[in-house]
């Protein structure tokens, strides 16, 4: 059966906090069932009423992917009776809750819950309400373009039976969910980023996991990030005080990317609200993605743009953005070097010219963001004078 709650309701009784930073649950007799060791998953005779597992995905008139996050979920590696989807309707107002359920239905799955929410809150209000509704002891959260890779659930009871694990992350698959070149230049990209080690420094909302009752004792997402924003950064920071954020790449999901040109909207206004916060945190990089080699580099990719006319004018200068654009292919080989073994030169060209292009909305919200957080400083700073 759904249930029903919304931004129209008192979130903040009797146990619902929307802001990040602050508590969400104030009491929980309930902790939810024991984490099954993988080993023993076939030997237990009986299980407990509720999943150990909550899978939740906030939704905004995406019906169609769901369904196909859905039909992926069989393969994943997990019972029904281990986990729960719940799937958070943020006021689509066009038909997406209803089309939900009947695709559950449709696929014969018994363990998938919607939730309507009567106003559109953002994805943050929407995984908090989702969390609030969950009754496992450990939330996964994935969004609603995503699929599951097979076995992605199974190796995530296997990370989570390990000591001393609370929260993990895992990671986007090198392949796409949908097709077209951006979507594999994308993928390819983000394959990059791919943490070295065996943590991560936050907490993606497309493929992370925590247990429930950290969640909603740190606070959950915070809500004033009304978009797909940067709200999984700044929930991440808050998480790696009270835990680490382990990495496990076997838990993959594969991601519908966007088209060029929302994702060069989406870079910009990302850019700009992550470098205000990296400037509030003191200049804190960050193992993947947001790194200081990839700040360097996408800089420099707008240094090289500007470069390749000057030859034009001044024949004789032409060694100089010839040297640029090989200082720029060294800082990003790992992704051309991905793009030439797996998609040859041709793919890596078209990838180089929208790497290039990217870079010049990413620098733009960086600096206006860096502009915006100096202005912030000087009025914090007047203030206490």
């Amino acid at each position: 059966m759904a249930s029903r709650c919304g931004q129209g309701d008192d979130l903040s009784a009797p146990h619902l906090t929307p802001t990040g930073g602050r508590p969400i649950l104030r009491s929980m007799s309930n902790p939810g069932p024991k984490t099954p060791s993988v080993s023993d998953a076939e030997a237990q005779p009986e299980r407990p009423a509720d999943p150990w597992l909550s899978v939740v995905v906030p939704v905004y008139r995406r019906a169609g992917e769901v369904h196909l996050l859905l039909r992926s979920l069989p393969d994943a590696g997990l019972r029904p009776l281990e986990v729960e989807i719940i799937l958070v309707d943020d006021a689509s107002g066009d038909g997406t809750a209803a089309a939900m359920r009947a695709a559950a239905r449709d696929l014969g799955l018994g363990n998938v819950r919607v939730i309507e929410m009567k106003q559109n809150g953002g994805p943050a209000r929407a995984r908090n309400l989702g969390a609030q509704e969950a009754r496992g002891r450990l939330l996964f959260f994935t969004d609603s373009d995503c699929v599951f890779e097979a076995g992605s659930l199974k190796n995530l009871a296997a990370a989570f039976a390990r000591s001393g694990v609370r929260a993990l992350s895992g990671y986007c698959s090198s392949t796409p969910a949908n097709f077209g070149f951006f979507a594999e230049y994308k993928a390819l990209m983000e394959w990059s980023w791919l943490p070295r080690g065996n943590q991560h420094t936050f907490f993606p909302g497309r493929h992370s996991a925590i247990e429930r009752k950290l969640f909603l004792e740190i606070g959950g997402f915070d809500t004033t990030y009304r978009g797909a924003d940067i709200e999984d950064y700044e929930v991440g920071y808050r998480i790696r005080k009270a835990t680490t954020i382990h990495f496990d790449p076997t838990i993959l999901v594969r991601h519908h990317h966007p088209g060029f040109r929302k994702q060069a909207i989406l870079y910009f206004r990302r850019a700009r609200m992550w470098t205000r916060l990296f400037m509030k945190r003191g200049g804190k990089f960050d193992n993947t993605a947001t790194t200081a080699s990839g700040g360097v580099s996408r800089a420099l990719g707008v240094i090289v743009l500007l470069s390749l006319g000057a030859p034009v004018a001044t024949p004789w200068i032409w060694p100089f953005p010839v040297l640029l654009l090989g200082l720029y292919l060294g800082l990003s080989r790992r992704f051309f070097g991905l793009c030439l073994k797996r998609k040859g030169v041709l793919f890596a060209a078209r990838a180089l010219a929208a790497h290039l292009t990217l870079s010049c909305f990413i620098t733009a919200g960086a600096t206006l963001g860096m502009a915006e957080g100096g202005l912030e400083r000087t009025a914090l700073a007047t203030k206490k004078m």
